[in-house]
């Protein structure tokens, strides 16, 4: 090493070794401050940009980060469309009267059919309820089959089967007049079933039958007891009236009986006949188109026996009918045996119209036991003039008649007839 290396600069005072260190030390802390100045001038968590450990200018954006991976935009799948039936598939014992409805679920249902191996089963559809023109088939195989077309989707075609049940018990209803028959103005349609209504129900039986008339009039159902229903009009029948009456009963029940047919019977209005019957003054009027065409002496009920006024309705005719006192309860020196000619019963009670030859007091005296005396000629002119139906008009007797007593519909207003406080 050459000498002069050791030797201070000009104007520099030579250095010992503590000098050197404390120059060492100085320049150190120096390095320091500077190096916190820098970090103090870089917000809390913000990494400068440029070159590292460099402040960015005043008023300078700092650049983002590099970009990080964002998870794509929720999106939801449209719920998968479903299609129920009722009946469920494969179901067996169904009710011929049971409803058949489709639905989808997020989804429309734009059609559906019902088939049955016969053929398609005609019928309306609507809100995805099948209503069938008429009942089902019993012990039947049916395959409804729907179209639906989800929210998000292309329309899918899906089916059903199900079988009815097979009857065990069944309940018949007849209904008279019956087809071809002529009857009077009075007449009212009895529908007798062969067992009990319940009265709860009676109302749903009543809906399932239609009355037809031409021309139409205006009339009212009426229970007259758990068997039998009776429809009547408001007035007496117009003269020539053609009435048609159907029970669509088929494949509906009463608890567990089952009618297995609809019944229907067309028949006509006669002539206007209708008849009076004064007590009083012990006569009887035929009329015609309310014109009076035969008057004829009569006796009605004695005191003890008396006749019944109201309105009846004839409601058998017979040539010979044998009357026996004691199915009426009459006995004693009252009693008797008789058969008479040209009977024609009025009341279930035994009210008749009929030939009574051994009375003398014709015209004169009421002296029969209750039925309406006539001589053999008039008891056999009525025969011929009656219809079944023809109303008769008893007046000035003692006694009302009950209006259940025989077809005795006419002895209640009609108001009260069509009100539903029925039997």
């Amino acid at each position: 090493m050459d000498p002069a290396d050791d030797l201070p600069a000009v104007g520099q005072r030579p250095e010992g070794p503590g000098e050197r260190r404390a120059l060492s030390a100085a320049l150190l802390a120096l390095v320091l401050a500077v190096a916190g100045l820098v970090s103090a001038c870089t917000p809390v968590g913000e990494q400068a940009s440029g070159e590292a450990g460099a402040a960015p200018p005043v008023g300078s954006t700092i650049a983002p980060g590099p970009p990080t991976t964002a998870p794509p935009p929720t999106t939801t799948a449209p719920p998968s469309m479903s299609v129920s039936f009722e009946p469920p598939p494969n179901a067996t014992g169904v009710r011929p009267d049971s409803p058949i409805i489709v639905l989808a679920r997020h989804g429309e249902l734009t059609s559906m059919s019902v088939v049955s191996p016969s053929g398609p089963v005609e019928g309306n559809y609507a809100d995805g309820a099948f209503s069938p023109g008429r009942a089902l088939e019993f012990g039947q195989t049916y395959t409804v089959t729907a179209t639906a077309r989800p929210w998000s989707g292309e329309p899918v075609t899906v089916r059903s089967v199900f079988s009815t049940l097979t009857p065990v018990a069944e309940i018949t209803a007849d209904i008279y007049p019956t087809d071809g028959e002529v009857v009077g103005i009075g007449m009212p349609v009895i529908v007798t079933f062969s067992s009990a209504v319940p009265a709860g129900a009676r109302p749903g039986v009543t809906a399932l039958f239609t009355v037809a008339a031409a021309p139409a009039v205006e009339g009212a159902w009426r229970w007259v007891d758990d068997t039998t229903m009776h429809w009547r009009p408001r007035t007496y029948w117009p003269a020539g009236t053609t009435v048609t009456v159907t029970g669509h009963l088929t494949g509906h029940a009463v608890g567990d009986e089952w009618f297995l047919a609809s019944p229907t019977q067309t028949y006509a209005i006669g002539p206007a006949h209708r008849i009076t019957i004064d007590a009083a003054a012990h006569q009887m009027v035929a009329y015609e188109n309310e014109q009076p065409i035969r008057t004829m002496p009569i006796s009605t009920g004695k005191d003890a026996y008396p006749t019944a006024s109201g309105v009846d309705l004839i409601m058998e005719k017979h040539s010979s009918f044998e009357m026996d006192s004691s199915s009426v309860g009459i006995g004693g020196s009252e009693a008797y045996l008789v058969t008479v000619a040209d009977a024609q019963r009025l009341t279930y009670s035994g009210t008749f119209l009929h030939a009574a030859p051994w009375n003398t007091q014709l015209g004169q005296a009421n002296t029969s036991h209750g039925c309406v005396n006539a001589s053999e000629a008039d008891a056999a002119w009525m025969m011929e003039f009656t219809l079944i139906g023809d109303p008769v008009e008893i007046s000035n007797t003692g006694e009302q008649v009950s209006w259940g007593n025989g077809w005795g519909d006419w002895n209640l207003p009609f108001e009260e007839w069509a009100s539903t406080e029925t039997p």
